[in-house]
């Protein structure tokens, strides 16, 4: 396996990718994933700085056999990264979910980010899901709750001869 590397992605945004490996997942990405026992994930462990601040941890779990078929176990993913390896094979997300909370930084994070003691991250849980209902990514993100705004917008729906 390739070791973990740089990259230079959006325009001032860099891309560290610091662990990448066979693990065994921890049990809510297994569940998720729908693992059998001792069933192995890729872990694409990557670190992202924005004008040299570290603005985003990102810890992704893909079933094993899934990654190697696609392709996504060694540093460059190429054109299109891991989803477009994916969808190459046939298993391309067609939904994302995320569930977004505030919450206490681990020791990793709060050396990482260089938080004190009464700073939290949000934690973002991203699932990325396949056209017949299966998971086929488990991301956790952290990021610095004092670096970042949540915005979330929708339509609203109406009860039939009811206005909003």
């Amino acid at each position: 396996m390739d070791q973990p590397g740089r990259e230079l992605g959006r325009v001032g945004v860099i891309d560290e990718l610091v662990t990448l490996e066979a693990v065994q997942p921890p049990p809510q990405a297994a569940e998720l994933l729908k693992l059998g026992e001792g069933e192995k994930t890729l872990i694409r462990k990557r670190r992202m700085f924005a004008s040299d601040e570290p603005v985003l941890l990102a810890t992704s779990y893909i079933p094993w056999a899934i990654a190697e078929e696609a392709g996504v176990t060694s540093i460059d993913t190429g054109p299109g990264g891991t989803y477009s390896r994916l969808a190459d094979i046939g298993l391309g997300p067609v939904r994302f979910s995320e569930d977004v909370r505030a919450r206490i930084p681990t020791s990793e994070e709060e050396a990482f980010f260089s938080l004190s003691e009464a700073q939290q991250v949000f934690e973002i849980i991203h699932v990325a899901w396949l056209d017949d209902g299966r998971a086929v990514e488990y991301r956790i993100d952290a990021l610095p709750t004092f670096q970042w705004i949540m915005h979330f917008e929708w339509d609203a729906e109406t009860a039939q001869g009811s206005t909003p």
